[in-house]
């Protein structure tokens, strides 16, 4: 009988004890949604952390934020979204416009010729040497006029009637050819006193391929340093031994840049 009374104590206890604990849980669980209502609550059936510390929000000394501070909290990220946007979109602009920058550049070289050229500023070369521009004045046939700064000449006072493209077999007069230059021609000269006849049938051949804007002439003219010479508007080049590849760079380079452009 005693041991009867003393079984139902202890169950009586152990009702009573898990009472209290359901409250003491149910107290933590209210807790824990008060202050952080936004961390998922331990599940039922594991050993939650809260048994012995009421939760990781509470014991980490975090609060629930405040409308106010959830609204800044909104704004903080809405400006770094929109910073990161901002940057994003400056980022493609600049290579956007630095590849604009880049098709400029090679437009505005292959315009003015070269790059090759352009970077020589007028050493020698393909292109020739660059003479400083002596205008473009007309002058009557006798007239006087101040001496070119290049033999042959590449730019200066010149007749008011230009000569026919192709092969020419008699020497020209420079005032004639200048203006063959200002049309955007290229005029290439042979010297040759004791007669070269291969290098003029080559140049011949090469001139020949021209449809116009390349003039072939002889130039028996003392002082002339080299054999073969090809003049542009502001263009000289020399040298003495036939070079097509030479030749054709010249004409590419020079031909139809004159500052006064007609039609072929």
């Amino acid at each position: 009988m005693a041991a009867y009374h003393l079984v139902s104590a202890l169950d009586a206890s152990s009702s009573v004890a898990a009472a209290a604990w359901n409250r003491r849980r149910g107290r933590c669980e209210a807790r824990h949604r008060a202050r952080c209502p936004w961390q998922r609550l331990p599940v039922h059936g594991r050993k939650p952390r809260w048994r012995t510390r009421l939760g990781d929000c509470e014991m980490s000394g975090e609060a629930r934020p405040s409308k106010k501070e959830r609204r800044e909290q909104r704004r903080t990220e809405d400006r770094t979204r929109q910073q990161e946007e901002a940057r994003r979109t400056a980022t493609r602009r600049l290579v956007t416009w630095g590849v604009v920058a880049a098709i400029a550049v090679v437009l505005v070289a292959l315009a003015a010729g070269p790059l090759s050229a352009l970077i020589a500023g007028g050493s020698a070369g393909a292109q020739g040497t660059s003479y400083a521009d002596q205008g473009r004045d007309h002058i009557n046939r006798g007239d006087s006029h101040a001496p070119y700064n290049s033999n042959p000449p590449t730019s200066g006072p010149h007749f008011g009637d230009w000569a026919r493209w192709g092969i020419h077999e008699q020497e020209l007069p420079d005032e004639q050819l200048v203006h063959n230059l200002e049309h955007g021609g290229v005029v290439i000269q042979y010297n040759c006193p004791s007669g070269c006849p291969e290098v003029v049938g080559q140049l011949k051949d090469l001139v020949g391929s021209y449809r116009s804007k390349v003039l072939l002439a002889p130039r028996v003219n003392a002082g002339v340093a080299n054999r073969i010479t090809l003049t542009a508007w502001g263009w000289l080049d020399g040298f003495d031994d036939f070079d097509a590849v030479r030749i054709r760079a010249f004409v590419s380079a020079h031909k139809d840049r004159g500052p006064e452009l007609v039609p072929d």
